[in-house]
């Protein structure tokens, strides 16, 4: 039986890994029982996710956060307004038609991206950095003058959970340019 399970689950990793290469989305309800995005990243329980069919972008205007998976489903809870707001289930299915993308947001769940201006409060001390790298699952951000990094240096990665507990956010900083 272990065999049987091995050979199935081998068949279902090879079967994900041809559709990346040929540049689709992942289409399978679950490998190895974890949910995934539209793009084949693992959704995991406080991973946000933002919304990338166009069919669907009058719904969607904010991020949403997964908050737990459920037999397969993913719960995910939406900020903002009109039909975005609330706590929602979506199914694997439904998780390709919206084509939900898993996103790495700050604390208050802003979307980050490349260039965005930081802050994060270590030992008591505010600091301010920048991002200069985003993945599905995590970001670097450089700090300058930063004496409290120790032997961590001044460029720093973050995953969500990471971000959630530092309270790592979006600068206001006010600047235009």
């Amino acid at each position: 039986l272990s065999h049987t399970v091995l050979a199935c689950s081998c068949v279902r990793l090879t079967q994900v890994l041809f559709l990346f290469a040929m540049g689709q989305a992942c289409a399978a309800s679950t490998v190895f029982g974890v949910p995934y995005d539209a793009f084949g990243e693992p959704l995991v329980e406080g991973a946000w996710v933002e919304c990338t069919a166009s069919t669907a972008d009058q719904y969607f205007s904010s991020l949403g956060k997964v908050k737990f998976m459920l037999d397969g489903d993913v719960i995910l809870s939406f900020g903002g307004m009109g039909l975005s707001g609330g706590v929602y289930n979506y199914s694997q299915g439904d998780i390709q038609s919206y084509g939900l993308r898993r996103v790495m947001a700050d604390a208050k769940g802003e979307k980050l991206s490349v260039g965005t201006v930081v802050r994060v409060t270590i030992n008591g001390s505010e600091t301010i950095g920048v991002v200069t790298a985003v993945g599905p699952k995590d970001v670097m951000c450089r700090f300058g003058h930063v004496q409290t990094w120790d032997s961590m240096g001044l460029d720093q990665v973050f995953t969500q959970d990471d971000i959630d507990q530092a309270g790592l956010r979006i600068a206001k900083t006010g600047r235009t340019c």
